[in-house]
């Protein structure tokens, strides 16, 4: 079968973000027309509205607007968010002096060194690891840096005596438990310092996806990585990105806070 209208999402024009289905055609039988096709295009991730045609010659304006009602909550996803979930993005400020690779590795400076790993930990918690190396030699103006500095940096993070957690293949440091309890998302306002999608910490991911699926009570991965992509905004929302996202979802899965259907829904545990 094909589906009448399709409607593309405003926002990434190489996906459609909605099937109308009509009743006009008489070459399938109820159950094909009415529940398997339904059945069919949303295993297959497809949003689904109908449009019947009786109800529209009676009150085209109604049935409209219903549609468009139907596709105003589809395209708002950053407003189907509960509010509590969110906090701001705060940025360390370790107030150091800018300096040169060498100065960095000379040793000289290892106890300011350790002090801003504390610092930005403190602030930006939780890190991964590759991340913190980056936002700590920002802070003394390097961008570029080699396996030398990145293994300075590696090697003084002991000393900042902080609390650390591995997932998704990498090291978390954090001060504080509440950090790491799956219940605050952070965005960024302004300049992002987030560029990369590994930047974003899973337990950032994580809480944002239940507090959408708060919000929806279930959706299909697509559906759910899109509203995830809506609210934080990255500077890059590629394949990578997306990619990313859904294997928070899967974390979150095996650890028992979400619930995955046969047909890839999902919905809190």
């Amino acid at each position: 079968f094909k589906i009448d209208v399709g409607v593309l999402d405003p926002k990434n024009k190489r996906n459609f973000i909605l099937a109308v289905l009509c009743d006009g055609t008489k070459n399938f039988s109820v159950k094909d027309k009415y529940v398997m096709q339904v059945n069919t295009l949303k295993r297959n991730n497809w949003n689904v509205i109908r449009l019947y045609s009786v109800n529209f010659f009676n009150n085209p304006k109604r049935e409209i607007k219903k549609i468009k009602d139907y596709l105003d909550k589809l395209t708002s996803t950053t407003s189907n968010v509960s509010g509590n979930s969110k906090k701001t993005y705060k940025v360390a400020n370790a107030q150091v002096t800018k300096c040169d690779n060498n100065a960095l590795l000379s040793g000289d400076m290892d106890a300011e060194l350790i002090r801003t790993i504390r610092t930005v930990v403190t602030a930006e918690e939780p890190i991964s690891e590759q991340f913190l190396i980056k936002r700590v030699l920002a802070q003394y103006g390097v961008q570029k840096y080699g396996s030398r500095l990145e293994g300075k940096i590696i090697s003084l993070i002991p000393a900042a005596n902080l609390k650390s957690a591995a997932m998704l293949g990498a090291t978390h440091y954090y001060k504080s438990d509440k950090a790491v309890a799956f219940e605050k998302y952070r965005v960024e306002e302004g300049a992002y310092v987030r560029q990369s999608e590994t930047d974003y910490s899973p337990y950032d991911v994580i809480a944002l996806v239940k507090a959408v699926l708060l919000e929806n009570v279930s959706m299909y991965r697509d559906e759910l990585i899109s509203a995830v992509i809506a609210q934080f905004q990255p500077v890059r929302a590629g394949e990578k990105f997306s990619s990313y996202i859904s294997s928070c979802i899967d974390e979150g899965t095996d650890s028992g806070m979400f619930i995955r259907s046969v047909s890839d829904r999902i919905s809190l545990g």
